[in-house]
């Protein structure tokens, strides 16, 4: 019953609603008995003053047989009324007048009971009045006064049964009303305590299934509580670790095929040479194209190992000035043959000769030599190429632009992702897929961002080139100021 957390909250519920009923119960049996006996008394109190004064007036002042009947009847109706019965005493405890209520032949009240009353005090006690009643009663003594003296004692007696059956009946009336509310309660903590646990048996379902390898279960959250907010974060947990399932997939597959590309290469063109397929005057031609895919595995081993080393936190940073203008005019160097080779027209616009900025230097020459590579390579030929640095907010920008292809726009927040390739029909042998997300963890490392936007070129700028460039794209990554 209490394994579940169903079971834990349905009957912790229900136990902590019917102890609080019992003990209201219990302390209501007690208040309600001790209310009932208080009031009576109250009640018997105001009585007894107006049977003291018709005493008086019918049994002393006019002591004959008429009043002495009439008396006696008051009393009767007074007792029918009031539901209790009436002793009337002398001053010694003798009594002279009764309601027919009582039974036996009981002549004399003991005198523990008339000495509260004789000293001109009301008193009130349960008992038996000395034998006069077969059952408790609750009696209050009341002194008659004459002429400034006690001359009698009247007795006031209320049956406990009768008070006690009061009692009874408003207890069986709680107890039913708790009946009912306990089963309502019971009803609302069984649909409460469903709904509650429900989110948490999916969650529990859709654990079991991701741990099994389905990572595509999900919870189906209900409501905006806690345990809501919980099948929330588990589904945006269940996102993540797809996710990463499917990167790792892809990684995997894309880490065969760029591996298994050069290799085949490299061994092709080897065994080609060694037994004799390929003449010997070509032999350098073909070793140069296994050199050159041996370089290409090696840079692309490297690039994995560097992004290991940034994922373990492993990957070291010189930081120290440097002129970040001078870096870029040498870059731009290195590429002077494919950019003569697609006849790009550069543009340079620095804000300064001199732009230092603080920060490793071979990390960002990675940097920058990868933006190129990677504008020169999506460049439409005879299109522009643009290189930007300026100072804003105490930061470098560089932003490198070309004209080409471009990015689509689903494809932008994913440009820096491991192994993405916006062509995923070009069969490029230069790209891994690795440079942008190199270059965004680079620049992670040393705290600062990089973006990349591809516009539409307008109509306005077509220059009647029939081989006018479709897009103009643009990444900008920051440096700090030395």
């Amino acid at each position: 019953m209490f394994k579940t957390i169903f079971g834990k909250m349905m009957w912790s519920n229900i136990a902590i609603l019917l102890l609080s009923f019992v003990m209201t119960g219990v302390m209501l049996f007690g208040m309600l008995g001790k209310y009932a006996i208080d009031q009576k008394a109250a009640n018997l109190r105001e009585i007894a003053p107006l049977i003291s004064e018709m005493t008086v007036n019918l049994q002393i002042e006019k002591n004959d047989r008429f009043y002495r009947k009439v008396y006696l009847d008051n009393l009767e109706t007074i007792s029918v009324m009031n539901g209790m019965h009436v002793i009337v005493t002398n001053s010694q405890g003798d009594i002279f007048a009764k309601t027919s209520g009582i039974k036996g032949n009981l002549a004399k009240i003991d005198e523990e009971y008339m000495r509260q009353p004789l000293d001109g005090k009301a008193s009130q006690f349960t008992g038996r009045l000395g034998g006069a009643f077969l059952d408790t009663v609750l009696s209050v003594g009341y002194p008659i006064k004459y002429q400034q003296k006690v001359v009698g004692v009247i007795f006031l007696n209320v049956s406990m049964p009768n008070l006690e059956r009061d009692r009874l009946n408003t207890s069986k009336i709680f107890v039913t009303v708790s009946a009912v509310v306990l089963f309502i309660a019971f009803v609302v903590c069984y649909i409460v305590s469903q709904r509650m646990t429900r989110n948490l048996k999916s969650i529990n379902a859709a654990a079991k299934s991701i741990a099994s390898g389905n990572f595509k279960s999900r919870v189906q959250v209900e409501g905006k509580d806690e345990i809501a907010q919980l099948g929330a974060t588990f589904n945006y947990m269940a996102d993540s670790l797809q996710q990463i399932d499917d990167t790792h997939t892809s990684l995997v597959a894309n880490i065969s095929h760029e591996l298994r590309t050069p290799m085949t290469t490299i061994s092709g063109f080897i065994e080609s040479v060694l037994n004799g397929t390929i003449p010997k005057e070509r032999a350098g031609e073909y070793l140069s194209i296994a050199l050159s895919e041996s370089k290409r595995l090696s840079r692309m081993v490297t690039d994995m190992l560097d992004i290991s080393k940034m994922s373990l936190g492993q990957f070291s940073l010189d930081l120290k000035p440097f002129n970040l203008a001078e870096m870029i005019r040498l870059t731009i160097i290195k590429f002077e043959s494919a950019l003569d080779e697609k006849n790009l027209d550069v543009e340079v616009d620095f804000f300064e000769d001199h732009i230092n900025v603080i920060a490793d230097k071979d990390s960002i020459s990675r940097v920058i030599t990868n933006l190129m590579d990677n504008a020169v390579k999506f460049s439409d030929p005879s299109s522009q190429l643009a290189i930007k640095v300026f100072k804003k907010g105490g930061k470098a920008y560089v932003a490198v632009t070309n004209e080409g292809i471009g990015i689509e726009k689903e494809d932008l927040p994913h440009v820096f992702d491991r192994f993405f390739k916006t062509d995923k029909s070009r069969n490029d042998k230069k790209g891994t897929g690795l440079g942008l997300y190199l270059v965004k963890n680079i620049l992670s490392i040393h705290g600062e961002k990089i973006f990349a936007h591809s516009v539409d070129i307008s109509d306005e700028e077509y220059d009647g080139n029939p081989n006018h460039p479709q897009k103009r794209t643009t990444f900008i990554f920051s440096l700090e100021l030395a």
